[in-house]
């Protein structure tokens, strides 16, 4: 039935206690759940088959469906996957230099990642809010490129935890591919750093994007990908090691992700 999903972000809204105003027919505006908003922000628009949200202030999508409860597949009328048979299979720790936890990355099954941080009383917050975006291993990696050492920059958490049992320091960026800033250049300055591309297009494109940012630092950096499968895990598994990394083959459809740094959005995971 047309309009489900739109009716869904609606009684979620009115059951958070945001305040809504309908403009037209299959639009409405609301307060962002995801800031403190106060002045209505967040676009709600009925296409024909889902509802668009956005957030007019730069919140990410997925953390005002977080703050909300729902997931992308909510936003169809008729929900992709039931959200009440997701599972969690993974947990990743986000810390700041002194291992200090900030947030964690979440991974559920049937695939989807969600945020949160922890609320000091023992449980968590399902949103992010000005909580710092740190590199994955921070500590890690900011003693090995003060030592000069070699880092490894991979697209994913679980690309990350291969490297590591490989025997190296890695890392990614939270949020996956195009969500790089200027401060994660920053705390590889000294290190020489093995960009590893996931082996598509937008793998490709982020990869570049992340190796510009590096050299326009100083930062001497390396672009390679998998000899095999579609990223360095699928690379590892198969028997291949780091040494093994090939050069980035020519991607004529890739584009670089210009990097955003005026806006630090809040960001959703998105790991191969």
């Amino acid at each position: 039935m047309t309009g489900q999903a739109f009716d869904r972000v609606i009684d979620k809204l009115t059951d958070s206690g945001a305040k809504i105003r309908t403009t037209s027919e299959g639009h409405a505006s609301a307060q962002c759940p995801a800031h403190d908003d106060g002045n209505p922000s967040l676009s709600i628009t009925r296409e024909t088959d889902r509802v668009l949200v956005k957030c007019q202030a730069g919140c990410d999508t997925d953390e005002v469906l977080a703050a909300l409860d729902l997931t992308r597949a909510d936003l169809f009328d008729t929900p992709l996957q039931n959200s009440n048979d997701r599972k969690i299979v993974a947990t990743y720790d986000y810390t700041d230099d002194h291992e200090a936890l900030l947030f964690q990355v979440v991974r559920f099954e049937p695939k989807d990642f969600r945020q949160r941080r922890p609320d000091g009383a023992g449980g968590w917050i399902w949103q992010l809010g000005d909580t710092p975006r740190v590199l994955y291993r921070l500590p890690q990696v900011l003693a090995a490129a003060k030592a000069g050492q070699s880092v490894y920059v991979a697209e994913g958490e679980k690309d990350v935890q291969a490297i590591e049992k490989a025997g190296a320091v890695a890392t990614c960026n939270p949020g996956g591919a195009g969500k790089w800033r200027s401060h994660h250049t920053a705390a590889l300055v000294g290190a020489e750093v093995v960009v590893v591309a996931d082996r598509d297009t937008p793998g490709r494109a982020h990869a570049r994007q992340v190796v510009a940012s590096l050299h326009s630092a100083g930062i001497t950096a390396r672009l390679l990908e998998p000899a095999t499968g579609k990223d360095v895990t699928d690379h590892l598994a198969s028997g291949h090691g780091l040494t093994d990394l090939a050069p980035v083959t020519a991607d004529p459809d890739a584009e670089v992700i210009a990097a955003d740094d005026a806006t630090e959005e809040p960001e959703t995971a998105t790991e191969s």
